[in-house]
């Protein structure tokens, strides 16, 4: 690519791709030539290193770490103010969530979206690709559901990846069923299963 480079000494001062004035210096260069990271002497571009950076691109690179620190600042808020929301508020901002991927440590109470649900980490954990949060990693990973109020006019679609409340009622395959004790983590058997012990049908 043809960069026209506004010279002042060693120091580029601008690179562009038109010619401003007839000072300037016309060059073929890569299209992803970074003026910042080099200087103009002998007729050539002459790569520098970090430090002869600093001290000849001074102002520039301020401003480029000051950009830097302002978005890692943000970023940072962004993450506390969404950890700090409960589940109710969290699930109505669930896109504004990371999604769930491979490789990283996950925290007890640290959410994710994945497969279009919010899910909350019920146990300290590094992923793996066959650690998805699904029904098969109800020890790792919960599914958030606060879209139902939990009535028995609005029950919440029972799912085998979420703890049941006392006084809930559930919807499972047509039928509702109303918990009569906490579960404490996540049940792992279908609610029919579990009338008697966890719910009670309501006729």
């Amino acid at each position: 690519m043809i960069w026209y480079l506004d010279i002042k000494g060693e120091k580029i001062m601008g690179a562009y791709s038109e010619k401003l004035n007839e000072s300037m210096i016309q060059m073929d260069l890569e299209d992803t030539f970074d003026r910042t990271r080099n200087i103009y002497k002998d007729g050539e571009i002459v790569p520098i290193d970090d430090n002869q950076r600093r001290t000849i691109y001074n102002e520039e690179v301020y401003f480029e770490e000051e950009n830097a620190l302002q978005a890692m600042m943000t970023a940072s808020a962004r993450a506390s103010f969404l950890n700090e929301l409960d589940d109710t508020e969290a699930a109505k901002l669930s896109l504004c969530y990371d999604s769930w991927t491979t490789g990283k440590a996950y925290k007890v109470g640290d959410r994710v979206l994945c497969d279009g649900k919010l899910w909350k980490c019920r146990q300290a954990h590094t992923s793996q690709e066959n650690w998805k949060p699904s029904i098969n990693t109800a020890s790792l990973w919960e599914v958030i559901n606060v879209e139902n109020a939990g009535t028995l006019e609005d029950p919440i679609p029972y799912d085998q990846t979420m703890t049941v409340y006392n006084g809930k009622y559930y919807l499972e395959e047509g039928i509702i069923y109303k918990c009569i004790r906490d579960s404490g983590q996540p049940l792992y058997a279908t609610c029919a299963s579990l009338v008697g012990n966890y719910f009670e049908v309501v006729e």
